[in-house]
């Protein structure tokens, strides 16, 4: 692993111990373990771009069998390193190296905002998940995401923000007729008052499930 790279692997992992990296982890995985409730017969979890690991090892301690995946080899090479017994996969989210429906779910945390083709991500997902999806996605109707753009700071410059009506149209799109059940909760707000509010549609991170359910 080159010394740039690892360093970057680390400062993505230090950020969670910051005080405001902190409450947007826990914030955020009470919003995706609430949508985990979706899914109670599932046992298997795909993490697509999975990172250094952090919500691999997460979705791990809730009992699920998970498998992360990432394109960056740093970030693969790192979780290995952290994780010998979750060794991730290096691969493309918009060509997933598994069966159709290899996984009982795949989550994606973070990551439609930084791809080209979410789409795509979105149709491989479903391809291998059995029950449904996990999406976790940056708000742009949050005062957090518009401070995020207007300092232009990395790695958000190139990010796409979505709400929760522009991804459940990107989801719509993509799926097609596939019929699908989809519950969405927001959290991470300017005051940790408001964090509990997870129906209004203004914090800062977007937690989404999509049930797969059969036709009719």
């Amino acid at each position: 692993m080159r010394a740039l790279d690892l360093e970057q692997a680390k400062r993505y992992e230090a950020w969670f111990s910051t005080p405001f990296g902190g409450r947007a982890d826990r914030v955020e995985k009470l919003v995706l373990r609430g949508l985990l409730e979706d899914f109670t017969e599932s046992h298997s979890l795909l993490d697509v771009g999975c990172g250094t690991g952090h919500f691999t090892d997460w979705f791990a301690s809730l009992g699920l069998s998970v498998v992360g995946l990432d394109r960056v080899p740093s970030m693969v090479n790192f979780a290995r390193v952290r994780r010998p017994d979750l060794p991730p996969v290096l691969a493309d989210a918009t060509r997933l190296p598994f069966g159709d429906a290899t996984f009982d779910v795949v989550a994606l945390v973070t990551v439609l905002e930084f791809l080209d083709t979410p789409e795509a991500a979105v149709q491989e997902a479903a391809r291998v998940a059995r029950h449904g999806l996990i999406l976790g996605v940056l708000n742009r109707l949050s005062p957090v995401a518009l401070w995020r753009r207007l300092r232009r700071a990395a790695p958000y410059r190139r990010a796409r923000f979505f709400s929760p009506g522009q991804l459940e149209r990107l989801l719509r799109t993509s799926l097609g007729y596939r019929p699908t059940a989809i519950r969405w909760r927001t959290g991470l707000y300017p005051t940790h008052w408001l964090d509990q509010c997870t129906a209004l549609p203004f914090g800062a991170f977007i937690g989404l499930s999509v049930r797969f359910e059969e036709r009719g």
